[in-house]
């Protein structure tokens, strides 16, 4: 085993005509510290990357990047059960309304989440999720990067509150969510992490970035 590196190593492979790329960055530190950036749709690999950097160094500061192109390979075709879907939503909001508990989920997290709300419902995910009747007093919504003012004024209205994620929204979002005018608006705003969505699942680290 590794006690320590300082260093930095790159490798690539293909698979089913899919180029995958991994690229790991170290330097010491007293302890191991091993963070990992892939795609959202992977990450159910995330703790076994970790795990093979346990193995293989006993401590160091460690960033492994992950990145998949499938130009040109095959496109898997994902489907949604969409009644299941609906129906998960639905016992969501009996549960929320007999119990009185808090709803929290995510909203305006990225541009494609607009794009395939709207393609579905025919109309933009604050709507979509006031609709289903997600949005309440006791409502978190994470993310909101792309809130208009008019979902704004509705959030406000309807007591929901925002969790400002702003290491997360900058990671995968490519935007910043204006926070001075959800205060303005009268919404109740918190700070989040995202569950480590980012380089660092630090609150101090997130309270840096919102500054």
């Amino acid at each position: 085993m590794v006690k320590s590196m300082t260093g930095y190593g790159r490798a690539e492979d293909t698979l089913n005509g899919c180029t995958i790329t991994v690229e790991l960055r170290s330097v010491n530190n007293r302890y191991l510290d091993c963070n990992v950036r892939m795609p959202r749709l992977y990450l159910f690999a995330e703790e076994t990357i970790k795990s093979r950097v346990q193995n293989t160094i006993s401590r160091g500061k460690v960033d492994v990047f992950v990145t998949l192109d499938s130009t040109g390979g095959e496109q898997v075709q994902v489907s949604v059960n969409q009644p299941l879907a609906d129906g998960y939503y639905a016992a969501l909001i009996q549960l929320a309304e007999r119990y009185g508990a808090y709803v929290q989920t995510h909203c305006n997290e990225g541009q494609w989440e607009h794009d395939v709300v709207l393609e579905r419902f025919g109309k933009t995910d604050p709507y979509a999720l006031r609709d289903f009747g997600l949005l309440r007093e006791h409502s978190l919504m994470a993310h909101c990067p792309y809130l208009t003012e008019e979902e704004g004024e509705m959030f406000a209205e309807l007591g929901v509150a925002v969790a400002h994620c702003p290491m997360a929204n900058s990671y995968f979002s490519s935007a910043v969510a204006p926070v001075k005018r959800f205060r303005q608006q009268g919404i109740n705003v918190g700070l989040g992490t995202d569950i480590s969505g980012g380089y660092s699942p630090s609150m101090y680290e997130n309270i840096r970035q919102a500054v």
